[in-house]
């Protein structure tokens, strides 16, 4: 009896191991992506999932014929996610040398600048990095933007940047003056303009580019598949080609990455 139990229990088991194998092999299990709340890339409106981004990754899951699910997160919470590997993708990350040793980032999906904004008529276009002297930028913490901000901080002597938890109180204390006669704001160029816009806001523009970026998906190292990741790619090649991609981001008021 005892054998026969073991050669049950055997047999079972392979059961198991096959119907996960199928379910697998079907696109049954199911990844997480997560991201910030980031218009127009991503965002939630009354509880659903929106943006361009987010239809791009969810036309490529579709076409992996896997399934998917997304949640947003503080930016803190992202970076550890990808850290720990409790995600297997952020959406909408640009590359950064801080996150190389846990992530590996999809090919450029979004072409989109990072840019200083002011209020209008308070700071004259910035031809040099010199032109910040005197400066104070407010910045979302933990962004790519805010990197590029502490990076001109270490070039010039007398520029300030102030670290916000929200984007939202960014554009409140620019717009309100409480960056000084020489307030900045730095930050994605889409988002910002997309987030004082809805505001009814027209008194802010764009006084300096300080750089010009593909926007990927992150992938954590500890979470994800070295082949699953290759066909992502292959797949947004493909959308590149076919001008799908570019269809897809439209609406969004968003360009693909060359």
């Amino acid at each position: 009896m005892g054998k026969l139990l073991l050669v049950a229990l055997f047999i079972l088991n392979m059961q198991a191991l096959t119907f996960a194998q199928e379910a697998l092999s079907k696109g049954e299990k199911e990844y997480t992506f997560i991201g910030l709340e980031y218009e127009p890339f991503n965002w939630t409106d009354g509880g659903t999932p929106k943006g361009g981004m987010l239809e791009v990754v969810k036309n490529v899951c579709n076409k992996m014929k896997i399934k998917c699910k997304f949640e947003f997160i503080p930016m803190r919470r992202v970076i550890k996610m990808l850290e720990d590997g409790s995600t297997v993708g952020v959406l909408s990350l640009i590359p950064n040398s801080d996150r190389e040793s846990f992530t590996t980032l999809s090919v450029p999906i979004i072409r989109s600048n990072i840019s200083y904004f002011a209020v209008k008529g308070t700071f004259k276009k910035i031809k040099k990095l010199e032109d910040l002297n005197g400066a104070t930028v407010g910045a979302l913490v933990a962004s790519s933007a805010e990197k590029i901000a502490l990076t001109h901080k270490e070039q010039i002597k007398d520029l300030k940047v102030e670290n916000e938890s929200e984007l939202l109180t960014v554009v409140n204390k620019l717009t309100a003056g409480r960056y000084g006669a020489k307030g900045l704001a730095i930050s994605n160029e889409d988002v910002f303009t997309t987030l004082f816009k809805k505001l009814n806001i027209d008194t802010l523009e764009v006084v300096y580019v300080a750089s010009v970026d593909g926007f990927s998906v992150a992938f954590s190292k500890k979470a994800s598949d070295p082949s699953f990741i290759r066909k992502f790619n292959a797949n947004i090649l493909e959308m590149k080609k076919t001008g799908e991609l570019e269809n897809l981001l439209k609406p969004y008021g968003l360009k693909p990455a060359k």
